[in-house]
């Protein structure tokens, strides 16, 4: 696929430059690359410079965020997974350790009965096949899992780890169903996709990842409970709607770095999709202190960088040590049990 097609740009730790994204400066220059934001901004993808980049310093590896606009041609979204993949890998090679695409990477359509297969079949194995060939881990947001012999043509809808040998590291169905009204009348994401009922921690090489989807942003318990479970590192890979995205996005994923002191790691589906359905975008990445350290602005298939250093979770939660603080003796608890004690 063609740079005119794709026009695939890149951005490495966005920052003061971003006037309308809002945050607290962060003053660890160690943790960000020396290339600015305009400068990025201004490279057609594949022709940066790296020796303009400085990780020293950093203690943690470095994750990969993208942003794409899918449709209901399967092969045409592969094409552009594939490409961000590619490119990301050539561009950061050695020091990029994990690919994060957003959900419903593998097809947005506006019919609720079509076909999907499950991630034994043809279309998931070619996309496990990609991190094997590209040797990187990939979180794939949101795959339309197929349910074997459901007359209802329902599906899961699946965030799927993918190590960087091919193989199924972790699998979260997402559990909470999207539902929204307007004068135009209720959308119910039920009526295409069933429910999973269990929440998933998994290991990685950037930290113990917890894994979630879209709307499930709206519901802090699941987040209270990753934390609980050990996450460092919470993915929430989304399609959120235009009007909910300007007024809801970044505030819910700022939210739930600050109370989780975990990095958040949101990958977005951006632009028409088809006649009746637009994505809002502006991937992102907030630290555990609630600042955000990379973001995608352009409105063509894109993605950003950036390092995550668990040293600021341990700083954070050293700073601010509010899960000691909790009370569920008094209001109860969610989730799992086990909470480590800040140190």
């Amino acid at each position: 696929m063609s740079e005119a097609v794709l026009n695939i740009r890149w951005i490495i730790h966005i920052r003061d430059s971003i006037t309308h994204v809002p945050y607290a400066g962060d003053t660890d220059s160690n943790s960000r690359a020396s290339l600015d934001f305009a400068e990025a901004r201004s490279l057609p993808c594949g022709r940066h410079d790296r020796r303009k980049m400085n990780f020293a310093g950093s203690r943690e590896l470095t994750g990969q965020v993208g942003q794409m606009c899918s449709t209901d041609d399967r092969e045409k979204n592969f094409s552009t997974v594939e490409e961000i993949v590619k490119r990301a890998t050539s561009d950061f090679g050695g020091i990029l350790k994990l690919v994060c695409l957003p959900e419903s990477f593998d097809f947005i359509g506006d019919s609720t009965k079509v076909h999907h297969d499950g991630l034994d079949g043809p279309l998931f194995t070619r996309y496990k096949e990609l991190a094997k060939k590209y040797n990187i881990w990939i979180s794939y947001g949101g795959f339309h899992e197929g349910i074997a012999n459901d007359p209802t043509y329902k599906c899961y809808n699946t965030h799927v780890i993918v190590d960087n040998e091919g193989q199924i590291k972790a699998t979260y169905r997402k559990m909470h169903m999207c539902v929204v009204s307007s004068e135009n009348g209720t959308s119910d994401e039920s009526e295409m996709v069933k429910p999973g009922d269990q929440m998933v921690v998994c290991d990685s090489p950037v930290g113990k990842l917890g894994l979630s989807i879209c709307y499930d942003i709206r519901f802090p318990e699941l987040y209270v409970s990753l934390r609980k479970m050990g996450a460092e590192v919470i993915l929430i890979p989304a399609a959120f709607m235009i009007e909910t995205g300007i007024n809801h996005w970044q505030v819910l994923l700022t939210a739930r770095a600050i109370e989780t002191q975990c990095f958040i790691v949101a990958a977005a589906q951006i632009g028409e999709h088809n006649d009746s359905r637009m994505s809002f975008g502006k991937s992102l990445v907030v630290c555990p202190w609630g600042n955000v350290v990379a973001c995608c602005v352009d409105s063509n298939p894109t993605f950003t960088i950036t390092n995550i250093d668990l040293d600021r979770t341990k700083d954070a939660r050293k700073k601010s040590p509010c899960y000691d603080n909790r009370r569920p003796d008094v209001y109860g608890d969610v989730g799992a049990k086990e909470l480590p004690k800040s140190k």
